[in-house]
């Protein structure tokens, strides 16, 4: 979100909103730590929580997408691989916006 607060304001047509899939396995959820984040940035008028998708509903989710993001923090895990929601969303011909995390740079180049 921090991410998304810097270009929203650059970029008003490709940011008119953005979905966060709050998901977590282990049963917490983030959801209210996300709230406060996108008030204090200021663009909580503009993020929509998904919270989670049917599997069979994703295809059509990310079709939808205006631009997709994937940003990946460094760590061992990352750092080791592509992660599979990168070919995901490749697949959709929009355009992706990624983290230089692990060999991404090495297969992906600007446009």
């Amino acid at each position: 979100m921090r991410a998304f607060a810097l270009v929203a304001g650059e970029f008003q047509r490709l940011c008119s909103g953005w979905s966060v899939d709050s998901y977590d396995p282990a049963g917490a959820s983030n959801v209210p730590e996300f709230r406060r984040l996108a008030s204090e940035l200021q663009i909580e008028d503009r993020v929509e929580f998904a919270g989670q998708v049917p599997r069979g509903a994703i295809p059509r989710e990310l079709a939808a997408s205006t631009l997709l993001a994937l940003a990946r923090p460094t760590s061992q895990q990352a750092d080791a691989g592509l992660p599979t929601k990168l070919g995901e969303y490749l697949a959709v011909g929009r355009p992706v916006v990624v983290t230089r995390t692990s060999d991404v740079a090495a297969y992906l180049s600007d446009r």
